[in-house]
């Protein structure tokens, strides 16, 4: 489970052939550099530092290109006889803009890099900002998220159900399923955030059912005196149907999204189609 990619960036799900993707690769075609993903902002320093802290960026791993108060200055006039007007767009009020390319490919530790580049107080926006924090939270996300399910289902099933223990089998049943379909999509690569985020919840709730059918008939069995495992023979037999044509009209209810040309339903569909199964 851990092993599985998680893409954050959607536009990679855009259809080929929707005005975003052909303009992405319009300009691909015609600027052979890479587009800037993200902006650093630092404050409270001279023009000076400013210009050295841009020579210090661009020797990070990681860092393909920086355009700072040094684009401005391509006279090579000394810094104390600049004026704000001259560099407006780099340097304003003591605050220091730098326009990044960051590798796409590298991860969160490359953020830390930057802001532990100076002493000074750093601020940092952009896609790949954007990209690197929803992937270190996503994880811890999806776990806060399910444990808050199992809890209320555990609470809801002991008011429910004649006894203490079943609602933990039920949640553990879940659980495990949860956690093999996680596993799973490794078989994909990649799965998007969004899958990640939503699949394991809707899983849970969608697949709660056939362990109440199952459940159901096993109590009317034990209460006309059958054993426990003839009562759990005969409810999986007399309840199989029951259990498979509901499922499968779910499953084929998910497998629908495929038909999506957004590529997020392709993604969500099958994974939540191979998590009922």
């Amino acid at each position: 489970s851990t092993k599985v990619k998680v893409n954050t960036n959607l536009a990679d799900y855009l259809p080929k052939d929707s005005a975003s993707t052909i303009a992405l690769d319009e300009m691909g075609r015609e600027f052979t550099g890479d587009i800037p993903n993200a902006e650093m902002m630092v404050s409270d320093i001279s023009m000076l530092e400013a210009a050295r802290l841009q020579d210090k960026i661009e020797t990070l791993v990681g860092v393909k290109d920086v355009s700072g108060i040094r684009n401005a200055n391509l006279l090579g006039v000394p810094y104390e006889f600049l004026g704000e007007d001259a560099v407006r767009s780099y340097y304003k009020d003591g605050n220091a803009l730098y326009t990044l390319t960051l590798d796409p490919e590298s991860g969160f530790s490359l953020l830390e890099d930057l802001k532990n580049v100076t002493d000074k107080r750093v601020s940092l926006a952009g896609s790949f900002v954007t990209s690197k924090h929803a992937q270190k939270n996503s994880g811890p996300e999806v776990i806060k998220t399910v444990a808050i399910v199992i809890v209320f289902a555990i609470v809801l099933f002991m008011f429910t159900m004649d006894s203490w223990l079943t609602p933990f089998l039920l949640v553990g049943t879940l659980l495990c399923a949860v956690i093999i379909n996680s596993g799973t999509n490794l078989i994909f690569g990649t799965i998007s955030s969004v899958t990640n985020t939503a699949a394991s919840v809707l899983q849970m709730g969608v697949s709660v059912d056939y362990f109440i059918f199952i459940l159901h008939r096993y109590r009317e069995y034990t209460d006309m005196g059958r054993s426990s495992d003839d009562a759990m023979i005969l409810a999986l037999t007399n309840s199989g149907s029951s259990v498979v044509s509901s499922s499968l009209t779910t499953v084929i209810g998910f497998a629908a999204l495929a038909f999506m040309r957004y590529g997020i339903g392709i993604d969500m569909g099958i994974v939540l189609s191979k998590g009922v199964l």
